[in-house]
């Protein structure tokens, strides 16, 4: 918590998870989720590191969880709570670079 308090003060920083959108004050955070249906998440982490479907599926429910859980220990929320983030795309209606386009408008 304390290095990630530290990153957020100093700025520029991307952080990926860790409860940052919790632990970051407001005028120093852009808080983004990035979302894709369930079938979309299987194929890119079968793809990415070469696993069946059926490894893919349990890897995400197992990180899904994991992180569901930490969230909620540690800062009393829930990780897919919209109202935790700035911005929300779903990749799976989305392209990629469309989204980062979007990303960086919000920034703008």
């Amino acid at each position: 918590m304390k290095v990630i308090g530290a990153i957020g003060e100093h700025g520029r920083a991307i952080i990926v998870g860790r409860g940052a959108n919790f632990v970051i004050p407001p005028e120093n955070r852009f808080r983004l989720r990035i979302v894709a249906p369930q079938n979309v998440r299987i194929a890119n982490v079968a793809r990415t590191f070469d696993v069946t479907t059926e490894d893919a599926k349990r890897r995400i429910i197992r990180t899904e969880s994991d992180r569901r859980a930490f969230v909620r220990k540690y800062f009393n929320a829930d990780i897919a709570d919209p109202v935790n983030y700035d911005f929300v795309i779903n990749t799976g209606a989305l392209e990629i670079d469309k989204a980062v386009d979007a990303v960086i408008a919000a920034l703008g």
